[in-house]
């Protein structure tokens, strides 16, 4: 989790961090490493996609970029990702959304209160890049699934012991432990 105090407020400032954090990525990606403390906070700071979507991409109907500065921004990205990456990047805009980290910890605070115990096994449905896990008690593992590519493995970066699936489908395909019930039960109060 991000310190707050680090995160971009500016759009430009968040596009920076956008091409930032894919360049760190690429680079522990094509080293086979995990990332140092350093590429940690780098990737941390990734904001998404979908709050600079109007100005990183170039308009659907227009074809045209907000202004120069952007088009170059939006050249930038394009340069560094495969098309594959940037059309999942471009879908993602519609369906990323950034959780303040105090409704993250209030939300596992609630599933303690229903009895959820901390190590149990959550499947965390629109991981991103993986923040909601990063503000679970230590004990507690993840099954993140991620649509936008890039989102999904800078979440595998940042929390290299969940198991993250990006895909490009609404109906991922889950590890085989994810279909097992799991020995932690919720229960309704009636």
């Amino acid at each position: 989790m991000p310190d707050l105090a680090s995160i971009a407020s500016g759009a430009k400032a968040k596009a920076s961090d956008i091409l930032a954090a894919i360049r760190t990525l690429q680079l522990i990606e094509r080293d086979q490493r995990p990332a140092t403390a350093a590429e940690r906070r780098l990737l941390a700071c990734f904001p998404g996609f979908g709050s600079v979507a109007l100005r990183l991409f170039p308009d659907p109907i227009t074809g045209a970029y907000q202004d120069g500065s952007w088009q170059a921004l939006g050249d930038a990205l394009q340069a560094l990702l495969t098309p594959e990456d940037y059309a999942s990047a471009k879908r993602a805009t519609f369906t990323a959304f950034y959780t303040p980290p105090v409704v993250m910890r209030a939300m596992h605070d609630a599933l303690a209160r229903l009895g959820l115990p901390p190590h149990a096994t959550v499947l965390e449905p629109g991981c991103g890049i993986g923040n909601f896990m990063g503000c679970a008690p230590a004990e507690m593992r993840f099954i993140g699934v991620e649509l936008d590519r890039i989102s999904g493995r800078i979440a595998r970066a940042l929390y290299p012991r969940t198991t993250s699936a990006s895909r490009t489908s609404a109906t991922p395909a889950f590890p085989r432990a994810a279909s097992t019930p799991s020995s932690a039960t919720c229960r309704s109060r009636t």
